[in-house]
């Protein structure tokens, strides 16, 4: 009984995968072979079919090869292709030498080529230093450089401080400089206060100061009340 049991189960089991099978058609098994979309059966292919299957997996395989994909097999290339995959990977290195240089890798370069490409980054420091974007490495300035970047440096901070930017540091600053920058300081402020945007700082006024802010208050809070705002303070009015 037992083994009338299994028998049934085991035939059962047959049935199934044939029906699977035949329920998927010809094309069906094709297209999945060629894109990977399901369950390829290479017995059902044609011998023209298995053909184009091979040759499009392997031009695909050429394709990931030269675009240095990591899906590459290079044991399957052809000598030819080998060399062109070999031509590629060098000039893409080049490339990330020459742009992104924390991809570099000079093993593999002419001299002439690492000598290029260590003047590019040299240059590209140089310019991140002076404009103080990016990563500067001041190390790789020479004495003339190092100190045209660190005039701009201080340049940046004083013009910095004069805008009022956060990134200013004031203990940097020339006692002049310093004198100038507390003078703009005091201007934006005394704006602050007479227009009554941004954070008015009145411990900074001087009495006469004050006495315009007074009336710049008042003249705005006037205009507010003829034009019905609901910032109108009828207290003030006088």
């Amino acid at each position: 009984m037992k083994r009338i049991v299994l028998l049934f189960i085991l035939c059962g089991a047959c049935a199934t995968a044939l029906f699977a099978r035949a329920a998927v058609s010809s094309k069906e098994n094709l297209e999945n072979c060629l894109n990977d979309t399901g369950p390829c059966d290479r017995s059902r292919l044609t011998t023209d079919e298995a053909t184009g299957l091979r040759q499009v997996q392997h031009e695909q395989n050429l394709w990931n090869c030269l675009a240095g994909e990591v899906d590459c097999d290079r044991a399957v290339l052809s000598k030819a292709e080998a060399a062109q995959v070999a031509t590629a990977t060098r000039e893409r290195n080049l490339l990330d030498c020459e742009t992104m240089p924390y991809l570099c890798d000079k093993s593999g370069m002419t001299p002439q080529q690492v000598a290029r490409v260590t003047q590019i980054q040299k240059d590209k420091n140089l310019s991140d230093c002076e404009t103080g974007s990016g990563s500067c490495e001041m190390a790789l300035l020479n004495a003339q450089q190092t100190v045209r970047v660190n005039a701009l440096k201080h340049e940046r901070n004083w013009l910095a401080c004069e805008t009022g930017a956060d990134v200013c540091d004031r203990s940097l600053l020339t006692p002049s400089q310093d004198r100038s920058v507390k003078i703009a300081i005091g201007q934006r402020n005394l704006l602050s206060c007479e227009t009554g945007n941004g954070f008015c700082d009145t411990s900074l006024l001087t009495r006469p100061q004050q006495q315009e802010v007074t009336l710049a208050s008042r003249q705005r809070n006037t205009l507010d009340c003829e034009a019905g705002d609901v910032a109108c303070e009828p207290a003030l009015v006088h």
